[in-house]
């Protein structure tokens, strides 16, 4: 089994569960509204703003070179998106978020498999969103068309070095998935109770 393969059976549930925040349903069904879409853009933000960082900077810099960390940045995406929607960076940064505090960098791939398999399904969302008629056409959804025509070529780079570590640091990568799964949950659940504006 590869280590793909073991992250996406340890990490099933929490996956199904953020599908049910993140509103895939309604994003499928072409029925997500504006304010939906803000706790969305809202919850990518906060993560990315929090966590990005920290990261790509447990990562060594043979690590970081191999898969290409320069282009997987995605926070200036969603300050675009942030600013699309007129949410406001400024009251977004004002809530309090814990470091991951992740153990090493094998935690920190761990972590980023979980925040590139979210861009995986933005080829999928961008197409919902462009159809559902909640949205102007001006909308661009920077964050979900990030990759655009990389999107596949990113993504299987990134799961080639993740399968080619050695097998002692399958524990920590599951950590590390594990862990970001839950914030980006803790997350969710923090933003449904601000009024954002």
């Amino acid at each position: 089994m590869t280590l793909q393969e073991k992250l996406k059976a340890h990490t099933q549930s929490l996956h199904n569960e953020l599908e049910q925040q993140m509103f895939v349903n309604q994003i499928m069904q072409k029925t997500l509204n504006i304010e939906q879409y803000k706790q969305l853009v809202s919850c990518n933000y906060l993560v990315h703003w929090h966590h990005e960082d920290e990261i790509f900077d447990k990562l060594s810099i043979e690590i970081a070179d191999k898969i290409g960390v320069h282009k997987r940045k995605k926070l200036h995406s969603l300050s675009l998106d942030v600013d699309q929607v007129g949410l406001k960076k400024q009251q977004l940064e004002q809530i309090n978020i814990t470091k991951l505090a992740l153990k090493n960098e094998y935690a920190a791939l761990g972590a980023m498999y979980v925040l590139e398999g979210a861009t995986l399904g933005g080829s999928v969302i961008i197409k919902q969103l462009r159809l559902n008629p909640n949205f102007p056409e001006t909308f661009n959804f920077s964050y979900y068309g990030i990759y655009g025509k990389e999107l596949i070529p990113n993504w299987q780079e990134f799961l080639c070095h993740l399968n080619a570590l050695p097998a002692d640091s399958n524990y920590d990568v599951l950590a590390g998935a594990e862990q970001m799964f839950n914030e980006i949950l803790n997350v969710a659940e923090r933003l449904k109770n601000i009024e954002l504006s």
